[in-house]
């Protein structure tokens, strides 16, 4: 199974060429509100590279959040558009369960955490097992870093853009408790959103593109002010 992924939740966007689970090419690009402008030339790259048409994929994989508002609209309307055109199933994953296969060889409290800015962070909870993917043990949580220090009661390893911006606060709350991973693991993996799409796409779940939404996990700016509420402060 050839899948094409693209993960756009951050300000680091990838692609990625996966058959099955083997990685055929990946590009990572540190893109600022850039997306809309690299993404497709990415996928046309990586397509010319292994000599493959559009019409031979077999599926299509998305970040469906949370992260970037933008980030993920962008990525969502391009794999969405791509499906109906080529008439090839799509599905959505989680872009904190795409961070933590990161860490899919360690063990115990695994936490990804991605920058929500404006003081915030997303975050949720995995057990990992040594090898595999790791459990869940929570929801995707939108919160501030001192609220997600009280859900924590044991070692944990924290990753991601999010840990990395909030480390002192993170660190000072938690104490002994908390490990940091080294950067270079700080970023959703387009090849990890593949991975994880192929047993979806097997399953027959790709079938409605319509069906994947951007998961936000809070109202933007925009549809605060339409709610007639008060836009929060950056």
């Amino acid at each position: 199974m050839k899948i094409l992924a693209i993960e756009t939740a951050t300000l680091t966007g990838s692609v990625a060429l996966v058959e099955d689970d083997q990685l055929l090419g990946e590009i990572t690009l540190e893109l600022p509100r850039k997306h809309s402008e690299r993404m497709v030339p990415s996928i046309e790259f990586l397509l010319e590279q292994h000599k493959l048409k559009p019409q031979e994929l077999d599926g299509l994989a998305v970040d469906i959040g949370p992260g970037s508002f933008t980030g993920l609209r962008v990525g969502l309307a391009t794999m969405k558009g791509l499906a109906f055109s080529l008439k090839k199933p799509l599905v959505g994953v989680d872009s904190l369960e795409i961070l933590v296969q990161n860490f899919s060889s360690a063990s115990g409290l695994l936490v990804p955490v991605l920058d929500a800015r404006k003081g915030q962070i997303f975050a949720a909870l995995f057990r990992g097992q040594g090898q595999g993917r790791p459990e869940r043990i929570g929801e995707d949580w939108v919160l501030d870093p001192e609220e997600l220090a009280k859900k924590i009661s044991e070692p944990v390893l924290l990753f991601g853009e999010g840990a990395r911006v909030y480390q002192k606060v993170l660190a000072a709350s938690l104490g002994e408790r908390a490990g940091f991973a080294p950067t270079g693991q700080d970023q959703p993996r387009a090849y990890h959103l593949a991975r994880l799409a192929r047993p979806l796409l097997l399953a027959g779940e790709g079938r409605d593109p319509d069906r994947w939404l951007p998961n936000y996990l809070r109202l933007s700016d925009a549809e605060r002010i339409a709610a007639g509420r008060k836009p929060t402060l950056v």
